[in-house]
């Protein structure tokens, strides 16, 4: 700066807020702009030795404290926001992979599952002895029957409707207007049948039931064709019936020896072919779901800070970290819809057999977490503590303080991870 405008500048008078405002000033348009600095060391310390009162010298300290914080807060914020999208790099390649591995195992579907006549006939004896191991509630059977007088009496409907829950709810009338029919029926053929009544409700044995001749049963345990053998069995594949196989083709048991091995063992890359069971995977993703959770919420932290400085101060300290914060955000958006199409592919309880869950997509693979910024980003109350004591001191010690009211979610940091985390100790956690 021109010796002119420094010798104004310090005869009009300078404060202790007012220096401290031109270094924080100076810092961040060097650090932030790249521009040279305004004032040379000699400059500044010029406008330091004009500070003659303690009003002026404390609120010098004050700021100069808050530029040191600065510093390291920006640089801090810097390293979380990087390590975070790292991390949710390496969640992405397992969630690529398993949805790579879910594709590829719905085309192999369309390949035809090899087997003997007689391991066909032992598969289907297998699937006949668990269905008649079922147990059926009365509602149940009679639902069942009320689908059966329905395909007797209304053609259109034959055939179309497998189960109660398929019926659209708009054609339910049409089959619940035969169940008081169907009720009757059932509660005669099952009258001298043992049961067991749980909640108010009989339920039966679906193996009394075949032998009690109840026709909807019969016709599940002695129909079992190939293509539902290969939909509950072999994840929806066709059965292609070997005839007359070469002794070499077969084993003891009369079963088609598969010499080709699981069809995803030479697939996949290094991170996600490396986890060869649950255990291992499912820890490594813990492991990068909390770094991730703890870094996302520190740079926030920080952030929200920044934020509150930037209106006390009226100085800008966002530049750098609103840019970090649009990477942040775009790679956990990317990360939560690739691993949300990984999620609808995953097995449901009651739809084990799905077809588009291959058999072999790596089971860890369901602990993948989609990480939501809400719970990771401080609340509209520790955002007002902070702004009430950055306002009110900016003292010893208000940076760690400050930051610390930031983490106060149902899944945030105890004392003890904050201690950890952030290096603190019993005392700046007063």
């Amino acid at each position: 700066m021109a010796k002119g405008e420094l010798n104004k500048l310090l005869q009009k008078g300078l404060t202790g807020w007012e220096v401290g405002l031109i270094a924080i000033k100076d810092f961040i348009g060097v650090r932030e702009d790249h521009k040279k600095p305004t004032f040379s060391k000699a400059e500044f310390g010029r406008m330091k030795d004009s500070l003659k009162t303690a009003k002026d010298i404390e609120d010098y300290n004050k700021l100069i404290n808050v530029l040191d914080v600065v510093d390291e807060a920006l640089y801090v914020a810097d390293i979380c926001e990087l390590s975070a999208i790292v991390d949710l790099g390496s969640l992405e390649q397992l969630t690529s992979y398993g949805i790579a591995r879910a594709n590829i195992e719905l085309h192999l579907t369309m390949i035809p599952k090899i087997v003997t006549r007689k391991q066909l006939d032992d598969l289907g004896e297998e699937e006949r002895e668990e269905i008649l191991g079922m147990v059926w509630a009365f509602s149940s059977l009679a639902q069942e029957r009320a689908i059966s007088l329905t395909d007797k009496t209304e053609p259109d409907y034959r055939y179309t409707i497998k189960a109660w829950e398929e019926i659209p709810e708009e054609d339910l009338p049409l089959f619940e207007k035969h169940l008081p029919q169907a009720e009757k029926e059932i509660s005669k053929l099952t009258e001298n049948l043992s049961f067991i009544e749980e909640d108010g409700e009989k339920s039966y044995q679906a193996k009394d039931l075949y032998e009690a001749g109840m026709e909807e049963i019969k016709t599940m345990a002695d129909e079992i064709s190939a293509s539902y053998i290969g939909m509950t069995r072999f994840r929806h594949r066709r059965l292609a019936v070997i005839q007359d196989p070469p002794e070499s083709a077969v084993d003891k048991n009369g079963h088609y020896i598969d010499r080709h091995g699981p069809p995803f063992t030479r697939f996949g890359p290094t991170l996600a072919s490396a986890l060869t069971d649950r255990g291992e995977g499912e820890n490594m993703i813990a492991i990068l779901s909390k770094r991730i959770r703890n870094n996302v919420r520190t740079f926030y932290a920080i952030k929200t800070v920044m934020e509150q400085l930037t209106e006390v101060l009226e100085v800008n300290l966002l530049e750098s970290v609103t840019g970090w914060d649009d990477r942040l955000k775009n790679a956990l958006e990317v990360y939560n819809e690739t691993t949300g199409n990984l999620q609808s592919l995953l097995p449901k309880p009651k739809d084990k057999n799905s077809f588009f869950f291959g058999e072999n997509l790596p089971e860890y693979l369901q602990a993948l977490p989609l990480f939501d910024l809400k719970r990771l980003t401080p609340s509209k109350t520790s955002i007002k503590k902070a702004r009430e004591r950055i306002t009110k001191i900016l003292g010893e010690g208000w940076w760690m303080q400050d930051l610390l009211y930031l983490f106060e979610y149902p899944d945030g940091w105890t004392k003890k991870q904050a201690e950890e985390e952030l290096g603190l100790t019993s005392e700046d956690l007063r």
